[in-house]
């Protein structure tokens, strides 16, 4: 049966001024502008892009007619997307 993640390797260099250049397509699954979690184990290093959804976004596409959501419902808010974060990442860790 064929590795479903296939790993994708390559080599690239530290630049004198700390600067990584990665390839296109990492680059592009980590994504320009995003924060990126830095972990090391032994001389192990992984860059994982940090999905962090925008409140204010999901805050403002409430309809106005509503009066404003209640600090409660905003906390729920925020615990809803927090689970459906860990979620995806407990997914994608299973893959």
């Amino acid at each position: 049966m064929p590795d479903v993640n296939p790993i994708n390797a390559h080599i690239i260099e530290l630049g004198a001024d700390n600067s990584l250049t990665l390839p296109a397509e990492f680059a592009h699954i980590l994504g320009a502008g995003r924060s990126i979690l830095v972990l090391q184990q032994g001389d192990t290093i992984i860059l994982k892009p940090i999905l962090m959804p925008n409140l204010l976004a999901r805050v403002a596409a409430m309809p106005d007619t509503e009066p404003p959501p209640t600090m409660d419902e905003l906390n729920e808010l925020v615990h809803a997307v927090r689970r459906q974060q860990r979620k995806a990442e407990q997914d994608e860790d299973c893959r």
